[in-house]
């Protein structure tokens, strides 16, 4: 019996299994949606990823045993080049940008206005940094679900050159970075959302523990049973 529970211990307990949920900590609120902070998810390939959320033209939702960097993604959405843009439009109209000058069909990047606030700025407040070489180029950038173009333009991010010769010291970009799908990127994280009323499943472990404590008396029973028999 021994065996069999430690069998079962060993499947239940490896590491696909034991993913956490994302803490609080790890989440920004916008408009009634939590994203995940980016730089969680560093040093995945964009496949990785899509191994985990397979494509929808409606939303690439994660599947329920998805397990990313150790964390559950059970639910949660893998942000598209729309969604993105969605999201970058919210820190470019605080910062003043008119509705003629946000990211929409057409665009896909946008540069620093001079009559408007550092968007960038607005925007690391909520979001930490996934890259930020030598001090001079603080982003975040991650991948997003789109699959755009011949080279493939997979990735979305708010970059400030920290250099006033620079003429476009700040940007926003979707659909950009042209970064290959089948190799981690050092530096680049992912996005994720979910709607914020969704209810958040039961953590992996504690169900596991469940199931194997089951198993365990079960398997206790059984071999009462056969000791009592004469």
């Amino acid at each position: 019996m021994s065996r069999y529970l430690c069998l079962f211990a060993i499947l239940l307990f490896s590491s696909p299994l034991m993913a956490v949920p994302i803490g609080s900590n790890d989440i920004v609120t916008i408009d009634g949606r939590e994203w995940a902070q980016p730089d969680l998810f560093d040093r995945l390939s964009w496949l990785d990823i899509r191994a985990q959320c397979p494509f929808s033209p409606n939303a690439s939702v994660c599947s329920l045993d998805s397990n990313l960097n150790g964390y559950d993604l059970a639910g949660w959405v893998w942000a598209s080049g729309d969604d993105l843009k969605q999201l970058f439009n919210r820190y470019l109209t605080v910062a003043g940008y008119g509705s003629d000058e946000l990211l929409d069909a057409d665009t896909d990047r946008v540069h620093q206005s001079p009559a408007s606030q550092d968007f960038a700025s607005l925007f690391f407040e909520d979001f930490r940094l996934t890259s930020n070489v030598n001090g001079n180029r603080p982003m975040v950038i991650g991948w997003q679900s789109t699959l755009l173009g011949n080279p493939p333009r997979t990735s979305a991010r708010i970059v400030r050159l920290d250099d006033p010769n620079e003429l476009h010291s700040v940007s926003a970009w979707v659909n950009e970075a042209r970064l290959a799908t089948a190799f981690p990127a050092p530096g680049v994280g992912a996005w994720f959302y979910r709607e914020k009323d969704t209810v958040e499943p039961i953590p992996a472990p504690g169900t596991h523990l469940l199931i194997l404590l089951g198993l365990w008396r079960l398997f206790g029973n059984v071999h009462c049973r056969r000791a009592e028999r004469p």
